[in-house]
């Protein structure tokens, strides 16, 4: 819980809110101005708008809406952390997935929350994040992990940038001609590294690699 003398001792935590719902972007921006911890200093609906708001106004919590159209808040939350390492990011969701909750965790956000959660509840963990605390519990992480490990997928998140583009060619059906031209490799070396990857996953063939990559939350796509 956060602490209610707060305000009398710092200035207000400087946040940003990114959503591309305006209805509840400006829901979140109303309900963190009934706070006077809490100082709202800019909000977006997209990755673009977010990088450039942010230039203008650095902030001490970003609260990003996850599922974007376009790049999502996990690529802000990416941009942020290179850009603004002491920035803290809350990321919020409709929906969570393991995949999202890991790329979460690998991006050192200190929380992930429902967009159903209520408005108090909101400005309480704005103001926790804000003072270092994180929710992310390494007990959830640990069932988190081992669900991908079981299914594969945290090894497939794990490979280098070669190999997830393969894998998301073979995912849009593409054959090793065509793999091989898109990434500047022979084709005996792209069949070298599919059956690599077969081994690596624990995958009989082709077909069980493009349903591993389709399984995938499409927000960890991007990624690939």
């Amino acid at each position: 819980m956060s602490n209610p003398n707060q305000a009398k001792n710092s200035q207000p935590t400087r946040v940003f809110v990114c959503d591309d719902h305006p209805i509840v972007r400006d829901a979140l921006v109303a309900v963190l101005g009934t706070s006077p911890d809490v100082k709202v200093l800019g909000s977006a609906s997209s990755y673009e708008e977010s990088v450039a708001v942010l230039a203008e106004s650095p902030v001490d919590v970003a609260i990003l809406d996850i599922h974007l159209r376009g790049k999502s808040g996990l690529d802000i939350g990416r941009f942020i952390r290179e850009k603004y390492p002491s920035c803290r990011i809350l990321f919020l969701t409709a929906f969570v997935s393991d995949e999202v909750i890991f790329e979460a965790s690998r991006l050192g956000a200190s929380d992930l929350m429902d967009k159903a959660a209520e408005s108090q509840d909101i400005i309480d963990r704005v103001l926790d994040v804000a003072a270092g605390r994180s929710f992310l519990d390494q007990v959830r992480l640990a069932d988190v992990f081992s669900r991908l490990n079981e299914r594969g997928v945290l090894t497939l998140l794990s490979l280098g940038k070669t190999d997830r583009h393969i894998m998301a060619l073979i995912a849009e059906g593409k054959a090793d001609k065509q793999i091989s031209e898109e990434v500047f490799l022979s084709s005996q070396t792209v069949r070298n590294r599919i059956s690599r990857l077969l081994t690596l996953l624990g995958r009989d063939n082709r077909t069980q690699l493009a349903l591993l990559m389709n399984s995938l939350d499409q927000v960890a796509r991007p990624e690939f």
